[in-house]
């Protein structure tokens, strides 16, 4: 039997207890290894990145104030988004307003928003900051979804709904929402009179050609922005053969109806902006030229053709009376006989009220008896606008008068008459040429009363006496 010294068996023993130590701590070393070679592989799966905040160092989002896309036409800078995912980066230009120079001094690119007071104060701001929130809230909602990212391309349909991604809603075109909203909304409106509806219609026709004409007929509600809007302003005034299509007052008429229509689908939420708002169409207001009573003398005095004369007394009914040819032609024999008109007006269906003076109730006994009148029962011939605009320049050239003589002269001559003859009030005034009060105080407290329409009529009957005898 071998025996070892006391101190061989405790080196020995140091050693046993070494080695043990030894063989734990590389087990524990290859253990920590193996669960970061896992921890490794894991780190390679998609799905990882989508759960982790690693996904959000390899994919990221921008939005910024591109200032190299700057309008050439009204120096404003548009928005872009820009995506990056695995070092690759997809492009688009956001629907939003485009914004001024001022504007972006403002403009924080950290936050990505601008200020909260420039937002208080103009609300084209505060709809780009919740636009601009939409959008990064969305961007959240994708990182923590299980759709599988493929590219920045995919992100930023994801984020604008563009392609498979859109919307049902946003499926519907500019032009479809517009013509919807007139033929469901406007043109089933009894309350709307037929002369407002008709240049509505006349405004979503001019649309319609403009969006055929320039390619946009496809293209979303959100789409049209402040420059096609812009570009529809030109569309309107460019100049065709050397003529301009239409003058800048009969554009500005034609947008005023677009924009009335675009706020009530801003209301219903179908719209989120009026691209038309802030638009400024500058207007040369030229001094029209009106009848003076020398030239409405002549006019009346002058000897023309049987033919003719019927225009010459369908013009002096309006001078008389202050109403358009449109409402003209709608008085019947049955109204006549009782002396005095109430109707409401064809253009703004607003009710003029008036008691007829003894010069025109002459022109009404005349044509009593005449044929047509008879067949029709209508107070006066009928004819048509325009052969009535060209009789009229030629009773005009025999009557020397110094300008083309029109339908319009008539109505501007009773306006001045009414103050020639001495009726100021202007809720008389209004009553007797048609016109809304319907933002005048004096609808709540003042009546237009009986005594005051035979008080005007006195005043205009001497008024028209004076000039029908020359004084």
């Amino acid at each position: 039997m071998i025996s070892f010294p006391h101190r061989t068996s405790v080196s020995v023993g140091f050693f046993i207890a070494f080695s043990f130590q030894l063989v734990s701590f590389h087990f524990i070393q290859c253990r920590v290894l193996g669960l970061l070679i896992l921890h490794q592989i894991q780190l390679t799966s998609p799905k990882y990145f989508l759960k982790n905040k690693f996904f959000k160092m390899k994919t990221s989002i921008k939005i910024y104030p591109n200032k190299g896309k700057k309008s050439s036409k009204n120096s404003k800078i548009p928005f872009y988004i820009r995506v990056i995912h695995y070092g690759k980066k997809s492009e688009a230009r956001l629907n939003v307003s485009d914004v001024t120079e001022e504007q972006l001094k403002n403009w924080s690119q950290e936050t990505q928003r601008f200020s909260l007071k420039l937002s208080r104060q103009i609300e084209s701001i505060r709809l780009i900051n919740n636009k601009f929130q939409a959008i990064e809230n969305k961007f959240d909602e994708l990182l923590n979804s299980d759709i599988n990212i493929t590219s920045p391309s995919q992100v930023k349909d994801i984020l604008l709904e563009r392609g498979k991604f859109s919307k049902e809603q946003s499926s519907v075109t500019f032009y479809k929402l517009m013509n919807n909203h007139l033929e469901k909304v406007i043109m089933r409106d009894s309350e709307i009179s037929a002369g407002t509806k008709k240049n509505k219609n006349k405004a979503i026709k001019h649309l319609f050609h403009f969006l055929q004409e320039s390619k946009y007929l496809d293209i979303k509600a959100e789409e049209f922005d402040e420059l096609k809007a812009d570009d529809f302003l030109r569309y309107l005034t460019d100049e065709i053969d050397g003529k301009a299509r239409m003058k800048k007052v009969s554009a500005k008429a034609i947008i005023k109806e677009l924009k009335t229509f675009i706020n009530a689908l801003v209301k219903q939420k179908k719209m989120l902006k009026n691209p038309f708002n802030g638009q400024v169409i500058k207007v040369k207001h030229q001094i029209k030229p009106t009848l003076t009573e020398k030239e409405f003398h002549a006019i009346k005095n002058l000897n023309c053709s049987e033919k003719l004369t019927i225009y010459k007394d369908l013009f002096l009914v309006m001078c008389y009376t202050g109403l358009s040819y449109t409402d003209l032609q709608d008085l019947t024999i049955q109204t006549i006989e009782q002396k005095e008109i109430t109707i409401q007006r064809n253009k703004s269906s607003v009710i003029t009220r008036q008691h007829l003076s003894k010069q025109v109730l002459n022109i009404f006994i005349k044509y009593s008896t005449y044929s047509e009148c008879e067949i029709t029962k209508m107070a006066l011939p009928k004819r048509s606008l325009d052969k009535m605009n060209l009789n009229l320049k030629l009773i005009g050239a025999l009557s020397n008068l110094p300008h083309d003589l029109t339908t319009k002269f008539a109505r501007r001559f009773f306006r001045s008459s009414l103050n020639k003859a001495g009726i100021y009030e202007p809720h008389l005034v209004k009553s007797l040429m048609g016109h809304s009060v319907q933002k005048d105080m004096d609808k709540h407290y003042l009546y237009v009363s009986e005594e005051m329409l035979i008080e005007a009529k006195q005043k205009l009957e001497s008024y028209f006496n004076r000039i029908n005898n020359g004084e």
